[in-house]
């Protein structure tokens, strides 16, 4: 199986963002942790702002 990895820096933008919550759509994940329901929701906002709560991104 091959994994990827996403990462999600200052320099990325909205389409990166959609481009990975789509690949995520195509996995099976965990959909009750709070940033895969934010990734599948595609509210991007809110997953920025949870990432940055969880120290996921650089602020």
């Amino acid at each position: 199986m091959t994994v990827r990895f996403i990462r999600i820096t200052d320099d990325s933008t909205r389409e990166d963002i959609a481009e990975a919550a789509r690949h995520l759509r195509a996995r099976q994940v965990n959909e009750s942790d709070p940033i895969v329901k934010a990734w599948l929701s595609a509210d991007i906002d809110d997953l920025l702002d949870l990432m940055i709560k969880q120290d996921s991104v650089p602020r």
